[in-house]
């Protein structure tokens, strides 16, 4: 019986450059500032801009992966012997 390695070898992430204030978003919608807080555990949210869409957020996250690739021969390697 052959044994594989099968997995995620690589990740990357994009993140928008703009954030939400938890804190207001709580005043807006007139909800305890501790509600949201402490239920999500977070002081900000991140935004994407409107013209920023999924396949965008996906684009530039894929973008820094293969930024960080200088020789782009591993990756077919990689494919075509897996460890």
């Amino acid at each position: 019986m052959t044994r594989f390695s099968v997995g995620i070898d690589e990740m990357a992430l994009y993140v928008p450059p703009f954030a939400l204030s938890l804190d207001a978003l709580a005043e807006a919608r007139q909800v305890p500032r501790d509600k949201i807080r402490i239920g999500l555990g977070a002081h900000a949210m991140a935004v994407a801009p409107p013209w920023e869409d999924t396949v965008t957020l996906g684009a530039n996250a894929a973008a820094r992966l293969f930024a960080g690739v200088r020789d782009h021969k591993r990756i077919y390697e990689r494919a075509e012997h897996p460890a």
